[in-house]
């Protein structure tokens, strides 16, 4: 990962993730089915709390941040998984969905 990169990354960093409800998947726990596979929410950032790392992502039905605790690795690592996470939902829906279909699959 290169540095300017890695810079922006570690600037996403929310430090009051207490305030942030945590969900158990990729949805947002208000129930507006702002789910990351279906476009309806996307990563802001990252917090890191006691359980772990967590991506930080807001709702774009209702526009609720939550986090959700789907990474367990160093934080080189998940920083590397925050990027391709970012950079897929920036290329659109279809790229973010495969890419996460495959690592379902743990095809990655």
């Amino acid at each position: 990962m290169n540095v300017s990169i890695r810079k922006r990354l570690l600037a996403m960093k929310i430090s009051n993730w207490e305030s942030i409800p945590y969900s158990v998947g990729l949805q947002c726990p208000n129930g507006d089915d702002g789910s990351l596979m279906e476009g309806k929410s996307k990563v802001i950032g990252w917090c890191d709390t006691p359980k772990g790392l967590m991506k930080v992502c807001e709702c774009q039905v209702c526009f609720s941040k939550f986090r959700y605790h789907g990474f367990h690795g160093s934080l080189e690592a998940f920083l590397n998984s925050l990027e391709e996470d970012i950079v897929y939902q920036e290329q659109g829906l279809e790229a973010w969905s495969e890419l996460t279909l495959k690592r379902f699959k743990h095809e990655i």
